[in-house]
């Protein structure tokens, strides 16, 4: 099921409001359509981080759900799509791909539901979720990207993947002669490493080659 469904983040505005005729609770109930009916108050949930866990433990723990009905509400997993970085006349039998490591720190769960609080949303069971977090409820949190962490920190060597490839859009001249600049903008690293890598099979063919590219920090 975990190929499938996305059991970490927090479901979006439109699942939610598909859990939440499912409370049997009749406070969780009001609060939760309050919520769900409140684009900026969601937000607030969305900008925090909170996982599925999180949303469960406020909202749902007197729902009546059975599997199957999970299931289909649940969000899907999403492919996570990127960009080849290798040519196939360097190696037919091997694609390259770029990946950076998404993380960053979130707010603590207590924050987000003062802020939630602010909103005019206030949770009923806040007050003993939090009491079960501990000290942890007032500790930001690190959000690690589920597909970048998978492959940057949790992938070994032989390990079997789902993957998906389809043919670039991105194509050379076919006259090697032909002048070609190429524009990083700052995102898009992962085809022209492809382009030097092929220039590279050519044995230096193209000449005429120029890269303008743009970071973050001068250094």
């Amino acid at each position: 099921m975990s190929i499938y469904c996305d059991l970490c983040a927090l479901p979006q505005r439109s699942t939610a409001k598909r859990f939440a005729p499912l409370v049997q609770d009749a406070a969780d109930r009001e609060v939760l359509f309050a919520l769900v009916q409140d684009r900026e108050a969601y937000q607030v949930l969305l900008d925090g981080r909170l996982t599925l866990q999180d949303f469960f433990e406020l909202f749902m723990q007197s729902a009546e759900i059975d599997l199957s009905a999970f299931v289909q509400i649940c969000q899907r997993q999403k492919n996570r799509p990127y960009t080849i970085a290798s040519s196939s006349k360097e190696d037919s039998t091997r694609i390259g791909i770029c990946v950076s490591l998404v993380q960053e720190e979130t707010k603590p769960v207590q924050t987000v539901l003062k802020e939630l609080s602010t909103k005019g949303i206030e949770v009923p069971r806040a007050s003993a979720y939090l009491q079960k977090l501990g000290a942890c409820a007032s500790q930001p949190r690190r959000f690690r990207g589920l597909c970048s962490e998978m492959l940057c920190a949790r992938t070994t060597k032989g390990e079997k993947l789902w993957i998906a490839a389809r043919a670039s859009s991105f194509r050379l001249p076919k006259r090697t002669t032909t002048p070609i600049i190429m524009l990083g903008a700052g995102t898009g690293l992962a085809p022209f490493r492809g382009f030097v890598r092929e220039f590279m099979a050519e044995k230096g063919s193209r000449s005429k080659t120029v890269l303008f590219f743009g970071c973050t920090r001068s250094d």
